[in-house]
């Protein structure tokens, strides 16, 4: 328990003099998803459907220094419709992320972006008719690239899971997909 104290205290005291210097950010994205997914599965029967192109939101605040960058997020996405389906679905993701790259002043140098979070699933009356619909893991992976002081693209391949219970029976939900966004930093 000593060492894991001990280890604490380092860890707190590197992230406050590391980031005693640093910038901080806040983040507006508007994103357009590509390419997406909807599995369901219940373990015995599985089924995968195409999503049509839809868009997502998303605010960030990330506290960044010269190579990295710690943070949170929200994500909200408009109703998406998988093909065969009569009803739409959407999840509300929240998230730590981090980045790294090099964000010194006027560097357009490319970042990592990595995203793991927890996510909840919503549907319209047609998609969750029958079913209670209950949330699960968020993660994401990608790159970006600062374009100026305000502006930076963002390329997300990014995982939602959920799950739809129906009388006793769990059916995961998930949903993968590519978004491409534009944000502007305050």
């Amino acid at each position: 328990m000593r060492k894991v104290s001990i280890l604490s205290i380092f860890i707190l005291f590197f992230l406050i003099t590391n980031f005693a210097l640093a910038e901080d950010l806040l983040t507006i994205k508007a994103g357009i998803d590509l390419s997406g997914d909807h599995d369901i599965s219940n373990g015995k029967n599985s089924r995968s459907d195409s999503v049509d192109n839809a868009i997502s939101l998303a605010a960030e605040y990330v506290v960044i220094d010269d190579d990295y960058g710690f943070g949170g997020g929200i994500s909200l996405q408009n109703l998406r419709n998988p093909e065969g389906w009569s009803g739409d679905f959407y999840f509300t993701s929240i998230y730590g992320l981090i980045k790294i790259g090099s964000f010194s002043e006027n560097d357009k140098s490319p970042y990592f972006i990595g995203q793991l979070g927890y996510n909840i699933l919503s549907g319209n009356s047609d998609y969750s008719s029958g079913v209670s619909l209950k949330g699960g893991i968020y993660y994401g992976i990608g790159f970006g690239i600062d374009l100026n002081e305000n502006f930076q693209l963002e390329t997300l391949y990014s995982v939602n899971n959920g799950i739809a219970e129906s009388s006793g029976t769990d059916i995961d939900v998930k949903y993968t997909k590519l978004t491409i966004s534009v944000g502007y930093n305050f």
